[in-house]
Parts: C-alpha cells; sequence; structure tokens
C-alpha cells in the first residue's frame, strides 16, 4: 500500500514527516478544542467543534494506518507512538462521554470540565511529540519523568 519508491505514504506523504504531521494533527485539534471552551465560557460560540473533531480523528486515522496498515515501514519508536496517540484520542473520546453526562449540571460546569481535560489532552499529547523528537519510548512506566521532560523543554 504504501509508496516506498520515493518514501512517501500513500503517495503524498513523505515517510519521514509522517509521524511530525500526525503529531501536529492532534496537537491541532486540542488546541481548537481548548479554544472553543475557552470562548464558550466567555459567551461566545463559533462552532469550532467540528474542526477539532475533524483533525483528531484524521490524526486517529493516520496512526491506525501507521500502525497496522504500513507497519513495515516505520521503526519500533514509531510504532510505539502511533499506539500511543490511539490511546490518547481513546482517552479524549471516554472523557468526552463522561463530561457529556454531567451535562446535567450545568454548561458552565460542562465548559470547565473540558477545558481541564483539553489542558491533560495537550500535555500528554506534546509529550509525546517530545518523547519523540528526542528518540525516546513511551511507556506507564516512564510517563511521569516524560512529562516532566516535556514541561521542562516548554
Amino acid at each position: 500500500m504504501a509508496n516506498t519508491s520515493d518514501g512517501k505514504i500513500l503517495g503524498f506523504i513523505p515517510k519521514d514527516q509522517y509521524l511530525k504531521i500526525d503529531y501536529y494533527l492532534l496537537l491541532a485539534s486540542g488546541v481548537v478544542g481548548l479554544l472553543s471552551s475557552v470562548l464558550g465560557i466567555l459567551g461566545i460560540i463559533l462552532g469550532l467543534g467540528g474542526l477539532s473533531t475533524l483533525t483528531g480523528v484524521l490524526a486517529l486515522l493516520m496512526s491506525l494506518g501507521g500502525y497496522f496498515l504500513f507497519r513495515e515501514e516505520f521503526s519500533e519508536l514509531e510504532q510505539n507512538h502511533f499506539a500511543y496517540i490511539c490511546l490518547l484520542f481513546l482517552t479524549g473520546f471516554i472523557a468526552g462521554i463522561i463530561i457529556a453526562a454531567f451535562a446535567i449540571l450545568g454548561l458552565l460546569v460542562v465548559w470547565l470540565l473540558s477545558i481541564l481535560v483539553s489542558i491533560g489532552m495537550l500535555a500528554l499529547t506534546f509529550t509525546g511529540y517530545n518523547s519523540w523528537a528526542h528518540g525516546r519510548m513511551m511507556s506507564k512506566d516512564n510517563l511521569k519523568s516524560e512529562i516532566q521532560l516535556a514541561m521542562k523543554r516548554a
């Protein structure tokens, strides 16, 4: 499926930029989601949720493709980060369902919870990107130290 003759995945994404683009899409999704929640608290509704969802789903699809369809094209480090992105997406999705369940408490509470989850997801996404950029694997055992390293970088 991958076109390896010119070093591109799906014929147009440079293999060496694939994971970077994937992380950028996930970061963009988080930033737009956070911005949407903050503006929502201020009473400014721009309808950015769809854009946030679209970029997040594209990041998920790229990760799933990198992990399952183009497995032979990527290193163990990259495979580890594709799995990490999928786990982040799943975590965010579950958190969104839980937040929606609290909607009966009021919109302000939902927005505040959304902001907290968005900040957490952004921190974890940046942590994964920082870890990958420095050639380190992600695991449950080193997550705390990777977060500390990422925050020192920021």
